[in-house]
């Protein structure tokens, strides 16, 4: 289901104390306490948690990784991308 982003912490907690793995669309959470009790109330209940964001899969993402763990960038100091349509 889609929610808005503040019912995102209550939502994957109780997902995750019912015992089912959760897909939660980002951001995870509104702040780092919030997405930290996510992980841990999942790792507590022996389920996986993911974030959905279609880009870690965009064919064009991956070669871009791919390029990067081969070196052909060098030594990174600093990557910043864009996307744009």
């Amino acid at each position: 289901m889609i929610t808005p982003n503040a019912l995102h912490h209550s939502q994957v907690i109780r997902v995750a104390n019912a015992g089912k793995h959760a897909i939660c669309e980002k951001p995870l959470a509104l702040n780092a306490r919030e997405g930290q009790e996510m992980i841990d109330a999942c790792k507590k209940a022996n389920v996986k948690l993911l974030v959905g964001y279609r880009m870690h899969f965009e064919p064009r993402t991956l070669e871009v990784i791919q390029m990067r763990n081969a070196g052909e960038f060098g030594k990174l100091m600093f990557f910043q991308e864009k996307c744009g349509f």
